[in-house]
């Protein structure tokens, strides 16, 4: 019977401890909770108003300077910002830019987040381009700790990869193979060259014909003229 005892003391002695480790881990994850609770609201959201201040400007000239681009490529972009959990209770962002052009599907992100224990700030930068062709960067990341957040080292990262982007983005457009599909002649002036640099063109019998400059166009239309007076 005394080694029945002994042995229950034993099992509730081990279920005892176990409810003190419980307890003390339910202390310690409160605890850092509140210690989260108040790096977020001391650190972190300085930290991204901060970062705000130099995102915002940088990705809307970044966006106007890639539309305009793309305009001159004869291309589209699209944009979508996205913040959580509201953009009225901003933790988190990203904007995205998406150009589908003839030579290939584009989509840009820059991202911003904390990590998990609320200590650094996050910024992602990602480039997709498919199919790829060319070399170049397609991801980096930036950790800024909230404690010595540096706007400088943002900035400096932050410009570097907006021009590396378009660097990437008009290599594209001097790529033999991306223009493969794309090199058209001049019919008078049997010059080759990409269609977006097409200073005008004509539509005939079904036929798209590509010209380097309104002279050249004038002269087809001329001898295309003759050559149908000549026909009746």
């Amino acid at each position: 019977m005394n080694d029945l005892n002994d042995l229950l003391a034993r099992i509730e002695t081990e279920a005892s401890l176990q409810q003190e480790r419980q307890h003390r881990l339910q202390q310690e994850r409160l605890l850092a909770f509140e210690r989260r609770k108040c790096r977020f609201q001391d650190l972190y959201l300085p930290a991204m108003n901060r970062l705000k201040a130099i995102w915002f400007p940088r990705l809307e000239l970044l966006k106007d300077k890639f539309q305009a681009l793309a305009q001159r490529f004869g291309e589209t972009v699209t944009s979508e910002a996205v913040s959580s959990p509201s953009p009225e209770e901003q933790h988190t962002g990203a904007m995205q830019l998406a150009c589908d052009s003839p030579l290939a599907r584009i989509r840009l992100t820059f991202s911003f987040f904390h990590d998990v224990d609320i200590r650094n700030l996050v910024v992602d930068y990602k480039l997709d381009i498919i199919p790829v062709f060319l070399r170049f960067d397609g991801e980096s990341r930036l950790e800024l700790a909230l404690e010595t957040f540096d706007d400088e080292t943002l900035v400096e990262w932050l410009d570097n990869l907006i021009v590396n982007f378009f660097r990437t983005y008009l290599a594209m457009h001097e790529n033999s193979t991306y223009l493969a599909d794309q090199i058209v002649e001049d019919p008078i002036a049997k010059v080759r060259f990409p269609k977006y640099a097409a200073e005008t063109v004509s539509q005939k019998n079904g036929n798209t014909f590509y010209f380097i400059s309104p002279e050249t166009k004038r002269e087809f239309e001329r001898r295309s003229a003759n050559a149908l007076q000549a026909t009746t």
